[in-house]
């Protein structure tokens, strides 16, 4: 299979991944009318990190893959916690809460399910600028080889979430007309979720996996859609590792166990329409500036979910963000993935990555 895929970015963006069923709660992200559509690019190339794994019934297989959650499969929020670790990856927080139907903005998008009244990355006690929540437990790392995930901020820099001064995000107010308060079991524990993004020697193989974004028509519209890039759609999805790693999927000709994380940088421009939606299955988490914006959590079929850049307080206008992207396959039957935006994101480096090929 083609070790190198093509996806389409620009200002408002559309990921749509789907393992296993049609998309539910589905949304259209438009172009933005520019008169700078003439000096953007046809292309923008990301370089991710495909991990594949084994699934949770053969020797070696890891536990949250293949797995039933206890409260059935289905769309579940709240597995991660609002911010980044400092080493740029999701923060275990539970095994999900358990969500039923779309909340939806004006524009009739789907998007993060929190109550009313609630802003995405509201900042709480400040720290002095020291990016560290109160509890500082220094994890390290465990038996399992995974990296530390305290929630403390990047000395770089990096995990600015363009604030100031170093506040760490109020925990998420979910709108409990969506979300269920009772833990559902997606997840299993925070060490396992610790080895989705790290590399974990025997555990997973990393792999390097570009996707090409790619301009529609004369407009500021970015598009991935593995039903129609060149690379995927002959493989019938977003299979972006088959053959390799620990090999395809027990009885199958695809790897559907795998997870992928791509990260970008981008400027904002309020009031310009810069707008993301994902669209797939299975967990997709999404992060601006260091801020969870996107959380489709879960073993579901293709849901949909946006976020407008200008409903984010903590944006400031004209500066440069991360935008961080997180997505897993666990469950067979199909991996689809779609990507739409208005947003143009830069040509994305190859995230850190400790045992590629291994």
């Amino acid at each position: 299979m083609a070790l190198s895929n093509s996806v389409g970015v620009a200002m408002g963006l559309i990921l749509a991944a789907s393992a296993g069923g049609m998309a539910w709660g589905q949304t259209a992200t438009t172009a933005t009318p520019t008169n700078n559509a003439a000096v953007l690019p046809e292309t923008i190339v990301l370089h991710g990190i495909a991990r594949d794994f084994r699934e949770r019934t053969v020797s070696g297989g890891h536990p949250d893959f293949e797995r039933q959650p206890t409260s059935g499969f289905g769309f579940y929020v709240g597995q991660v916690q609002p911010r980044l670790s400092a080493a740029g990856k999701p923060v275990f927080a539970g095994t999900g809460l358990r969500v039923s139907g779309d909340k939806r903005d004006a524009q009739g998008r789907a998007v993060m399910p929190v109550a009313s009244g609630f802003a995405i990355g509201s900042m709480v006690e400040d720290d002095g600028g020291k990016g560290k929540d109160k509890d500082d437990g220094k994890s390290g790392k465990g038996s399992s080889g995974a990296a530390d995930t305290s929630l403390s901020a990047s000395e770089s820099g990096e995990m600015d979430l363009g604030v100031g001064s170093g506040g760490m995000p109020a925990p998420i107010k979910w709108d409990a007309s969506f979300v269920s308060s009772n833990q559902g079991g997606s997840l299993t524990t925070a060490e396992n979720f610790g080895q989705w993004f790290t590399d974990v020697p025997g555990v997973n193989v990393s792999i390097p996996v570009s996707i090409t974004l790619r301009k529609q028509g004369s407009g500021n519209l970015y598009t991935f859609d593995d039903k129609t890039d060149p690379a995927f759609s002959r493989l019938g999805g977003f299979f972006p590792i088959n053959s390799q790693g620990f090999g395809n999927s027990a009885g199958n000709n695809r790897n559907f166990h795998f997870t992928f994380e791509v990260a970008t940088k981008f400027t904002y421009r309020k009031g310009t329409g810069q707008v993301f939606t994902f669209t797939g299955d299975d967990d997709v988490y999404v992060f601006v500036g260091g801020v969870l914006v996107i959380d489709l959590g879960g073993v579901h079929s293709a849901i949909s979910q946006s976020v407008s850049l200008d409903t984010l307080a903590y944006l400031q206008d004209g500066k440069d963000y991360d935008l961080r992207l997180f997505f897993a396959e666990r469950h067979r039957t199909q991996s689809n993935m779609r990507i739409d935006t208005t947003i143009e994101l830069k040509n994305a480096e190859l995230p850190q990555s400790n045992s590629m090929f291994d």
